[in-house]
This record gives C-alpha cells, sequence and structure tokens, in this order.
C-alpha cells in the first residue's frame, strides 16, 4: 500500500511538472508574439508617419511659394504706395476719354481670345461664334482662379465646348492650344523689349540676369515641347515613368490609358499646326495680347505720361510671365509689383505709376473676372 501511495505522489509531481511546463512554454509564446507584433506595429506606424510627412511636404510646398512670393511682391509694391497723395492729383488730371478708349480696346483683347478659340475648334472642323469662344474664355479664367490654375481651366473649356456641340477633339484643342500660344506671344514680346534694352544698354547688369533667367524659363519650355515632338518614343517612355513615380507619391494607381491618349491628343494637333493651322491661332493670341498691351499704353497716356514702345514692351510682358510661375492667383501682386519695379526703373514717376499698374489690373483682371464669374450659370445651362 505505501509503495502504490509512493507511486501515486510521484505520477501526480510528474504531472504537475509537466502542467507547468505547458504553462511556462505557452507565456513565453506569448511574450514572443507580443514582441513580434510590437516590433511590426513599430514598423507600421514608421511607415505610417513617413507616408503623412511625405502628404505634409508636398501640401506645404505651395503654400510656403505662395507666401514667399507674395511677400517679395509687398516689398516691391511698398515703396510705390507711399506717393499716394500725389496719386489723387494724378487721377483728378487724366483724360475720361482715354480711359474709355482704353476700356474699348480692353473689350476687344477679348475678342482677340474669342477668335483663337475659334481657330482652335476650326483645326478638326468644329464650329463657334467668337462671342461664345469670349465668353469660355472669361468664365474658365474665373473658375480656374479658384483652384487648380490651368487645369482647371482646360477641364472647364473642355465642358462647356461639349455642351455648345464642339466634339471631343475640338473641345481639348479649345482648352490646350489658346494658353500655348498666348504664352508664346508673351515669351516673344518679353525676349524682343529685353533685347533692345540690352542692346541700348539700359538695362543694369542684375536687371538683365534676373528678366532673362525668367524668359529662358518659359523658352526651356518651349525648347523642350518641341523636343518632345521631334521624339514620340521617348516622350511616350519619360511620360509613363514621371506618371508611375508621381501615382506611387500619392498612393493612387497609374493610368497609362489616359497618359496615351493625351500623348495621341498632342500629336495629333501638331500634324494639324504643321499643315498651316497655326496661323489663324497665332492671329488670335497676337490680338489677344496686343489689345492688352494697348490698354495698357492707352492708361499712360490718360495719366500723363508717355512710355517707349521697348519699354512697354518689357515692363508688359516679363511680369506677366512672372505672374504665371507663381501659385497666387492671376499673379496678383506679384504682377503689379514686378511692373512697378521695372517702369520705376526706367523713369515713370511713381505717383503716375500706382495709378496706371491699378487701372489696368481693374481692367484687365478685377472687372473680367467678375463677369466671368456672372455667366457661369448661363454657360452651365
Amino acid at each position: 500500500m505505501k509503495a502504490l501511495v509512493y507511486l501515486y505522489d510521484n505520477n501526480s509531481i510528474v504531472q504537475r511538472e509537466h502542467i507547468r511546463g505547458e504553462l511556462n512554454f505557452k507565456k513565453a509564446k506569448k511574450g514572443k508574439t507580443s514582441q513580434s507584433c510590437s516590433s511590426e506595429t513599430r514598423k507600421s506606424a514608421k511607415k505610417f508617419m513617413h507616408k503623412r510627412v511625405q502628404v505634409l511636404i508636398s501640401k506645404s510646398i505651395p503654400h510656403v511659394l505662395t507666401l514667399v512670393l507674395l511677400g517679395l511682391a509687398i516689398y516691391l509694391l511698398a515703396p510705390q504706395l507711399a506717393s499716394l497723395q500725389d496719386s489723387l492729383k494724378v487721377i483728378r488730371q487724366m483724360s475720361p476719354i482715354f480711359v474709355a478708349l482704353a476700356l474699348g480696346i480692353q473689350i476687344a483683347s477679348y475678342w482677340g481670345s474669342g477668335y483663337l478659340m475659334q481657330a482652335s475648334v476650326g483645326m478638326v472642323k468644329q464650329r463657334i461664334t467668337i462671342f461664345q469662344g469670349a465668353l469660355v474664355t472669361l468664365a474658365a479664367n474665373s473658375v480656374s482662379l479658384l483652384v487648380g490654375g490651368s487645369v482647371t481651366a482646360f477641364a472647364m473649356t473642355f465642358r462647356w465646348m461639349h455642351r455648345v456641340g464642339v466634339n471631343v477633339q475640338g473641345a481639348s484643342l479649345a482648352g490646350t492650344l489658346p494658353y500655348v500660344f498666348n504664352n508664346l506671344v508673351l515669351l516673344v514680346s518679353s525676349l524682343f523689349g529685353l533685347m533692345f534694352l540690352l542692346i541700348n544698354h539700359e538695362l543694369s547688369r542684375l536687371q538683365a540676369l534676373f528678366f532673362a533667367a525668367v524668359a529662358l524659363l518659359f523658352l526651356s519650355i518651349f525648347v523642350a515641347l518641341a523636343w518632345a515632338l521631334r521624339n514620340r518614343a521617348q516622350l511616350t517612355h519619360i511620360t509613363h515613368s514621371i506618371g508611375q513615380r508621381w501615382a506611387a507619391f500619392r498612393h493612387r494607381s497609374y493610368n497609362s490609358e489616359k497618359s496615351e491618349s493625351a500623348i495621341k491628343q498632342l500629336f495629333d494637333a501638331w500634324g494639324r499646326l504643321r499643315t498651316g493651322g497655326w496661323i489663324k491661332p497665332l492671329t488670335g493670341a497676337s490680338l489677344n495680347i496686343g489689345f492688352d498691351m494697348l490698354t495698357l499704353y492707352i492708361l499712360f497716356g490718360a495719366f500723363g505720361h508717355s512710355v517707349s514702345l521697348s519699354v512697354l514692351f518689357v515692363g508688359y510682358g516679363l511680369p506677366l510671365l512672372f505672374g504665371k510661375v507663381g501659385i497666387l492667383p492671376g499673379g496678383l501682386g506679384i504682377v503689379e509689383g514686378t511692373m512697378a519695379v521695372l517702369y520705376g526703373g526706367f523713369g515713370v514717376p511713381n505717383a503716375v505709376l500706382v495709378v496706371v499698374i491699378l487701372a489696368y489690373r481693374l481692367l484687365s483682371f478685377w472687372l473680367p473676372t467678375l463677369l466671368g464669374f456672372s455667366l457661369i450659370p448661363y454657360l452651365n445651362k
């Protein structure tokens, strides 16, 4: 009996030790699992934070650039505002007839925009009136100031052209060609004025370097476009590569079909331009820019100060190009500040400068913008 009791006790001890060992093993395993989960959680948190930092950086860059450009504009324009009292005297001496003429010329500028859009859709045998083209231009430019810039302008132009019966290809041309030709004419006018002033030694070295850099930036864009039109295979490869990286950065899928379609439309348009289709769009862009420049020239005369054509070219084209580089809508502040510095450097009195620049921006930017917003309900019918 004692032997049986002894064996029973030993067996119980072995079982208890076995059970204790299993419990210890499970605890150890659980500890390792929790450590592994903790490690994975830390990795996931690091990855999430890395993505958040990327998003914050990408969103903050435009705002930082906007603040820098706005600060630069205030720095350039502030000295001119000191002569506000003298500007009031200039206003009292203005010629109302010349101001009314400037307003009429600005309306003619938008007639040129309408003709440019009409010529663009006409390349694919589509028809709109000049009046319709002008209305769409006004409204699309206004909406683009709210968000998206030229991308929004293209989208709204495409939509409204489609609503008036223009096919997809014609609507795409209406959204892209006016942007290209207007900037091309601006660039040429700026380079012309810049070269004229350099030849006549009317620019300091610093001024020449600064404005040459801005002009060179836009010239390089057109050179890159010309290269792309001669190398379709390389352009397609580069487009897909950039598109994939941009989609990965934004954590979205890449749609290669859209890129292929955009490239096809680009080369179709280029084929039509090469066969003489560029003449009418270039004429429309020249009318648009030419009448807008003439508005500024007449305003100088209206407030008792005339400028030479070379100075007019430089003081007009370069600030508008510079304003397109900025993030602020319509180059707000950038255009005014740069114009003030340029024309002030060429001897235009500060009192005249303030009035002319503000009057020009009222006629060419603020009034068309307000009119464009009022046209949106009409175009959406």
